[in-house]
């Protein structure tokens, strides 16, 4: 066992030395082909999987169409408003509540800029259909490149999701009491 272990550490230290050596060498590399005044570190940021400008807009059952949006206090009243405003890589962060009106989505993201759609506390965002709608219908023409976050979906006239389209993704999301039909 004494010989294993030893064998082991003795690899082990062989692999990390080798590694900083070659760090090193690669460091040494673009620091001759590279100017310094050039040399940077990428920043990469994520938001969720989304991209391009990354705008955050606020809805709450208690807010307003007429003002901004643009914090939890401005936030707007319905989702019909907020498809008017939203583009490709934003995000429409839903104040903790029940909202009796459904996600149905009038824009859609692009391949590197979904639009997201998320709960502000995963599960608190309650969207229901009342036994009369869809809660979260995404299809149409207008159904590519969202993602749904959190969210919780109840009381529909059908299926309490109804999801068509390409790239769309759901995460962390439930639903209950559709219709038995």
């Amino acid at each position: 066992r004494t010989v294993f272990f030893s064998f082991v550490f003795t690899l082990a230290m062989i692999v990390t030395l080798s590694a900083r050596a070659t760090a090193r060498n690669l460091n040494e590399m673009y620091a001759q082909t590279i100017p310094s005044s050039q040399l940077y570190l990428p920043i990469v940021q994520s938001t969720s999987g989304t991209g391009g400008d990354n705008s955050e807009f606020y809805i709450s059952p208690s807010g307003e169409d007429s003002q901004d949006g643009t914090t939890p206090e401005t936030a707007w009243a319905t989702f019909e408003h907020a498809w008017t405003e939203l583009e490709p890589g934003d995000v429409l962060t839903l104040m903790d509540g029940v909202y009796y009106q459904s996600i149905h989505p009038r824009r859609v993201g692009e391949i590197d800029n979904p639009v997201t759609v998320r709960a502000q506390s995963d599960g608190q965002a309650i969207i229901d259909g009342e036994g009369l709608r869809v809660p979260v219908k995404i299809e149409g023409s207008r159904r590519s490149y969202l993602i749904i976050e959190g969210i919780v979906a109840q009381n529909s006239s059908r299926s309490v999701y109804v999801v068509a389209g390409d790239h769309n993704v759901l995460r962390r999301v439930s639903g209950y009491n559709a219709n038995t039909d």
